[in-house]
């Protein structure tokens, strides 16, 4: 007896079944490459920001602190 998993030819209903759900991981994946990317782009300019902070701070000194009024 063949027990061959692709001996048998798919129904033209599961054959559309089996295309829907790659096409739905392939949906997904390409979401979650997208979401990484804005990630790291984010990392990325928040790690230059503080560069940049630390520069200026560097150069300027520590910030004054901001005093309230007394009454």
């Amino acid at each position: 007896m063949n027990t061959e998993r692709f001996h048998d030819r798919l129904s033209p209903l599961e054959q559309a079944a089996l295309m829907d759900a790659a096409k739905a991981r392939a949906v997904e994946l390409r979401r979650e490459a997208i979401d990484d990317f804005w990630r790291a782009a984010a990392r990325g300019l928040r790690s230059a920001w503080h560069a940049v902070r630390s520069d200026v701070a560097a150069v300027h000194g520590p910030r004054p602190v901001a005093r309230r009024a007394s009454r």
